[in-house]
């Protein structure tokens, strides 16, 4: 599991940017995992999981922070529906986890 700067980030259908203090090569592949704020709405308080991959890593070495942005694959069409919806509603409030998927071979 990777520690996600500042607890929070950016969400939308198609994938999300985060901070963290770990450096991603372009197309490294992650596992996603992330809760809809809880509340009333429907679909709030789902846990939403779905492969990834890096985007683009840009940052400071020394000081060990990145700025990553992930492409989502294989998010289902509901799901991505879902997102869209509540994304604009609930900024800041969105809590997961990244994990780098293990090479396969």
């Amino acid at each position: 599991m990777l520690e996600i700067l500042d607890g929070d980030f950016q969400v939308t259908p198609r994938g999300m940017t985060f901070k963290t203090n770990s450096y991603f090569d372009p197309f490294t592949s992650l596992h996603i995992r992330f809760l809809i704020p809880a509340g009333p709405d429907a679909g709030r308080g789902k846990t939403i999981e779905c492969e990834g991959a890096v985007v683009e890593c840009r940052g400071d070495h020394k000081r060990k922070i990145f700025y990553v942005s992930v492409a989502f694959l294989g998010l289902s069409s509901p799901e991505c529906k879902l997102v869209d919806h509540l994304r604009s509603r609930f900024a800041g409030e969105w809590r997961g986890s990244v994990a780098r998927t293990r090479a396969q071979g």
